[in-house]
């Protein structure tokens, strides 16, 4: 630090200001990136705290419940036992639980190609990833839901989404698949796909190009717009159609 205020300070009028003018800005969008991830990450931590209240002390996985093989399945990726898989899970229950029979959950073990030392960190990531899952069982049987999972271990999670989805296809081949994504509500920005991976939507395309259908669950992590979106074109409807207002606690 001491070098780069010399050198600034002698070639100054030579340059020096443009070298000081970038690294503050340089500076600046670090500072920026950094808070907006420690932002996501408090809020996202917050989300677990409410998810898993839901979740019963001392879960128990409880007696299997009958898998049906040629009946719908809801197909859900997540990745570990937080808030972002149980709103996921959840809300796919709440869309599509009337007719779905099974549920089946997939977790991609993904380990950096830095942080693999051997087959013991393989080991010790299959024990986390199954201990993860076993959980969602535990919780799915437990509200009446028969479930399974599927996982698998890559250094790339997109390839390891598409094994594990075209798995869960050949036990179930009614599947509709699930996948959730973490949404900032006061945050709207074309940088957002900059500092966030679009994972989601890569093997949403892909799967859709297999002929299958993912939905993509919009977590917000502030809550949902209180406004409802301005409507702003001519709209035509038929005479009959009416309106029905939502209540003070914003259900219909």
């Amino acid at each position: 630090a001491s070098i780069l205020a010399i050198t600034i300070f002698e070639k100054f009028d030579a340059g020096g200001w443009f070298t000081l003018l970038v690294t503050s800005i340089a500076i600046i969008i670090g500072y920026l990136i950094y808070r907006h991830y420690k932002g996501i990450s408090k809020m996202t931590e917050e989300l677990d705290e409410t998810m898993l209240d839901m979740v019963p002390d001392n879960l128990q996985p409880g007696p299997a419940l009958p898998m049906d093989p040629r009946g719908a399945t809801a197909v859900i990726f997540v990745s570990k036992f937080d808030g972002v898989g149980l709103h996921t899970l959840l809300t796919a229950h709440r869309m599509i639980g009337s007719f779905v029979k099974n549920y089946v959950l997939l977790l991609a073990g993904v380990v950096g190609q830095g942080e693999f030392k051997g087959i013991t960190a393989l080991e010790e990531l299959k024990v986390y990833v199954e201990a993860e899952a076993n959980q969602y069982i535990a919780f799915c049987r437990n509200e009446g839901m028969a479930a399974t999972w599927f996982a698998t271990y890559s250094t790339d999670r997109i390839q390891a989404m598409e094994e594990l989805a075209n798995v869960a296809v050949r036990y179930f081949p009614q599947s509709t698949f699930f996948a959730g994504r973490v949404i900032d509500s006061t945050y709207q920005s074309p940088f957002w796909g900059l500092l966030h991976d679009e994972v989601s939507f890569i093997v949403q395309d892909r799967l859709q190009h297999d002929g299958f259908t993912m939905m993509i669950v919009p977590v917000h992590v502030r809550g949902v717009p209180s406004q409802p979106p301005r409507i702003t074109l001519p709209i035509s409807m038929p005479e009959d159609m009416e309106l029905i207002q939502p209540d003070k606690a914003g259900c219909v």
